[in-house]
């Protein structure tokens, strides 16, 4: 790697919004041809800061091998997004390379109903039950690949009984429970919930991060604020990416980054009163 590149790969490394906004000014060949300058964790850093349509198109240039392991390396629900704009007989060779637990896992999250919070959870979380030291909870961090900014507690039926931020478990002593920590207001959004009145949850006022449940009310996973404020404003038309077009126009890359960094901006909303929305609601 030149003295050029390293300092373009650091540059992504540190500063990750303002190199997708740099890169998405350029088409999906210069994207790509950048990207193989890079190791492979560092490329699989690129394609989750991209937008997931810009990152979906610039994956085309690569062969299907390498596409299996930049995706199979990423977080479920950044991997689904950009499968769901990629297209589908591609799609499908993609997902029947993969290991067979991450297929089935993209799976799941891809055959979510796109309007519902289901369709945008992720599965990589903590949750841990009542009983579970600080200690305990602090070597579990260790090993955990994925950024984790909230602790989810559960009961042996893996139901959400509650949550804490990760600040919490270095402020008290080791010998502490998780449920001392924990506010048990059981803040959460139900897999069925439709993204307008996922967004309109008055949980969001105390929250950047909420626990998904079933029907049941058993934890499958968590969902962002910006995540579904993204996901209620598409940024292209599906018949375009499903029809197989291989290019996007730079400009239309270039919005969809710029989106993305401005949704981050955007105040959540005042809290107001939800409607219902149990499963078999209909829209």
């Amino acid at each position: 790697m030149t003295d050029y590149q390293s300092l373009a790969a650091d540059f992504l490394r540190h500063h990750p919004a303002e190199a997708a906004s740099i890169l998405e000014k350029n088409d999906s060949e210069q994207i790509a041809a950048f990207a193989t300058t890079l190791g492979e964790d560092e490329a699989t850093r690129l394609f989750m800061v991209l937008s997931s349509q810009t990152a979906a198109t610039a994956l085309r240039h690569f062969s299907e091998k390498d596409v299996i392991a930049i995706l199979g390396n990423m977080p479920r629900r950044e991997a689904s997004n950009i499968l769901r704009r990629t297209p589908r007989k591609r799609r499908e060779a993609y997902l029947a390379g993969m290991p067979t637990a991450t297929r089935l896992q993209l799976e799941v999250v891809l055959h979510q109903p796109t309007h519902r919070v289901g369709a945008y959870t992720d599965s990589g979380l903590v949750a841990v039950t009542p009983n579970t030291t600080v200690e305990a909870i602090r070597k579990r961090l260790r090993s955990v690949e994925s950024p984790v900014s909230v602790i989810f507690l559960v009961n042996d039926k893996q139901q959400l009984l509650g949550s804490f931020p990760i600040g919490r478990l270095f402020s008290v002593k080791g010998s502490e429970t998780a449920s001392s920590l924990a506010d048990t207001t059981r803040q959460s959004l139900n897999v069925r919930t439709t993204l307008e009145d996922g967004l309109a949850s008055p949980d969001w006022m105390n929250n950047d991060v909420l626990g998904v449940v079933d029907r049941e009310g058993k934890l499958v996973g968590s969902v962002r604020y910006a995540i579904l404020r993204q996901a209620n404003e598409p940024v292209s038309a599906p018949e375009a990416v499903e029809a197989g077009s291989d290019y996007m126009r730079v400009a239309d890359n270039l919005y969809v980054g710029l989106a993305e960094v401005l949704l981050t901006t955007i105040p959540k909303p005042k809290p107001h009163a939800a409607r219902n929305t149990i499963e078999g609601d209909v829209k």
